[in-house]
């Protein structure tokens, strides 16, 4: 095995395994940025939608009070734009159900509109403001609407647990895509000293080792008898130099 190879080899083992720590991290940061996507188009889409129905409820019960109040126009108005927010802002919701009870919610959330949107219809289409209309208000609409929005609450609720987890989640996955980098680093370094001993154990000691030989003896004539194993260059010319120094005594011999 040759010294060029041996070397080759060496940087092609650690360049393997930063390769594979950064292809590591690269999939587990895309990972990553696919579960944030996955908050925002499904968790944050309910919470929104969500927070629109109680705008929606909000105008809406502030318009029954107009109306009992007599100004009829301005309710009507209030009560048909509040609705077609809420309707808007429900659809969205049901079409974005993604967690387990949400379906229950919404469907919970359906059925007590649909009983409170009645119930203000009702006052519309027999405008005739009295006592009873207050009480009705008070005993029914009023109940109602505190129970939708206690509805749209819970599936606020719901969801944002459901986005703290995986944010949690999110920050684990993070923390797994530093990893690849930190082992790669600590393993460069151990393969680094480990590649830096052979070279020392197997190249430069025997070249030092051979250089030192030939010194003595090309000064005191001691015996050049060093041989390397390694079977590379090294070797070789350790071989090389073994002949040199045996011919060269044959020389001054004669």
């Amino acid at each position: 095995m040759g010294l060029k190879f041996k070397i080759l080899s060496g940087f092609g083992i650690l360049a393997f395994m930063l390769l594979i720590a950064g292809v590591w991290s690269i999939i587990e940061l895309r990972s990553i940025g696919k579960t944030v996507t996955d908050i925002l188009d499904e968790n944050y889409k309910s919470i929104y939608a969500a927070k629109s129905m109680k705008e929606a409820l909000e105008r809406e019960d502030s318009a029954i009070l107009l109306l009992l109040l007599g100004k009829k126009v301005d309710a009507v108005n209030i009560l048909n734009s509040a609705d077609s927010l809420f309707n808007s802002a429900f659809n969205t919701a049901k079409a974005n159900i993604t967690l387990e009870g949400e379906t229950q919610a919404v469907d919970s959330i359906s059925i007590l509109y649909s009983k409170f949107s009645s119930g203000w219809n009702s006052l519309l289409n027999d405008y005739d403001i009295n006592v009873s209309d207050i009480d009705l208000y008070m005993n029914d609409l009023h109940k109602l609407f505190l129970s939708v929005r206690k509805a749209a609450d819970r599936l606020i609720d719901m969801n944002d647990k459901e986005m703290y987890r995986l944010g949690k989640e999110t920050e684990n996955r993070s923390r797994r895509a530093i990893m690849p980098g930190i082992i790669a680093i600590i393993s460069a370094i151990i393969f680094t000293l480990l590649f830096n001993y052979f070279v020392n154990k197997y190249m430069i000691n025997p070249i030092i080792e051979i250089t030192e030989r030939i010194n003595k003896f090309t000064t005191k004539r001691i015996n050049f008898d060093y041989h390397a194993d390694t079977k590379d260059e090294i070797s070789k010319l350790a071989d090389s130099v073994t002949i040199l120094a045996a011919h060269v005594n044959t020389d001054e011999k004669r």
